[in-house]
């Protein structure tokens, strides 16, 4: 059987940032006490892949359905003022329509080719496997072993290529050649398709590509932000979802408290009622709790860019060093709007 490895062209320098920029600036709810605290490690490694090709010839057969506006009278109810200047209602009538669809049975023969390639590990998790493991159907990126050395390490395939094509390429494959014969579509609207023909299929391939993954632990939570090396220097990044700081989200919802306060004190809820009693009458709490949470907000979110910048930049010379990120400034501010909407029933 055919072996391609496909070249690494990055190194885990590259990964590293990457990674990084994507976890502590990618999330404006990102928990920074988990990344400050959180075990980080790179790996760089090879999945290993059976490559499935060949060529189709096929006969299908479809319902195509045409649709058509047929007008039709309807009633409605509108409202006028007779001649005494009472208010009348009557029932008028208007064209509206529906849509017909025609359905028009049909069928064909097609022909092409497919190309399927298909994870045949078992260490990649589902949600990131058919991510991390699907190319453009081409070879001009692998190169053959015996032309190729690296110290990046291979994961072994668990399973035989029959078994492979059986259990994860055969609905794929089915699904390809099916979107290839859905160009044939007629009509708005298509249903009922279904296909038979023979395949006739090249010589397996094992192919290695590519892959890593970005490792953060913290207490047992682990998330992964998984990378594929596409050729070129480049890469592309898939994450998992990070936790949120609900400190950071508590004390930004609970600044909007005075106001709610404020508001609930208004006879009338009105813009015009509010600046009266702000700024003519100088209601000094009122003038507090207008401009305290853009103040509170403002001090957070510029605290929280130190915070991410001190993770970053601790992390970016040594992932597996840890820093401390504060929690009190999030604990003041919960006090200061405490007693904030307090003052108000005691002033």
């Amino acid at each position: 059987m055919k072996t391609l490895i496909r070249e690494i062209k990055i190194t885990e320098q590259d990964i590293i940032k990457s990674a990084l920029n994507r976890a502590v600036y990618n999330g404006f709810f990102v928990s920074l006490d988990f990344l400050a605290n959180a075990e980080m490690e790179t790996k760089i490694f090879y999945l290993p892949t059976y490559i499935y090709s060949g060529k189709y010839d096929v006969s299908w057969r479809a319902a195509f359905g045409f649709d058509n506006q047929i007008p039709y009278t309807d009633w409605r109810t509108e409202s006028y003022t007779d001649s005494n200047g009472n208010m009348r209602h009557r029932n008028v009538p208007y064209t509206s329509y529906y849509t017909n669809t025609h359905w028009r049975l049909a069928q064909g023969k097609d022909k092409g080719t497919y190309w399927v390639q298909v994870y045949a590990g078992n260490i990649i998790p589902a949600s990131a496997e058919k991510w991390l493991t699907v190319f453009s159907a081409s070879d001009t990126l692998y190169i053959l072993p015996q032309n190729y050395f690296t110290k990046v390490p291979f994961h072994a395939f668990t399973n035989s290529p029959e078994e492979i094509h059986r259990i994860k390429a055969q609905s794929r494959l089915d699904n390809q050649i099916l979107d290839n014969i859905k160009e044939n579509s007629q009509g708005d609207r298509q249903r009922d398709w279904k296909w038979k023909g023979s395949l006739n299929p090249n010589e397996t391939v094992k192919a290695y590509v590519p892959a890593g993954a970005f490792r953060i632990n913290n207490n047992s939570q682990e998330i992964f932000i998984w990378y594929r090396d596409v050729g070129d220097g480049t890469f592309q990044l898939l994450a998992d979802p990070m936790p949120l700081d609900y400190n950071f989200i508590l004390a930004m919802g609970a600044s909007f408290i005075p106001d709610f306060i404020l508001l609930m004190n208004y006879d009338k809820w009105s813009l015009n009622n509010i600046y009266r009693s702000t700024f003519e009458s100088l209601d000094i709490y009122a003038s507090i709790a207008i401009i305290y949470p853009v103040i509170l907000l403002a001090y957070l979110i510029r605290a929280r860019k130190k915070d991410k910048d001190e993770i970053y930049n601790c992390r970016i010379k040594q992932t597996g060093r840890k820093t401390k990120i504060s929690q009190t400034k999030y604990v003041y501010s919960l006090i200061l709007t405490a007693i904030l909407s307090i003052s108000k029933f005691i002033l």
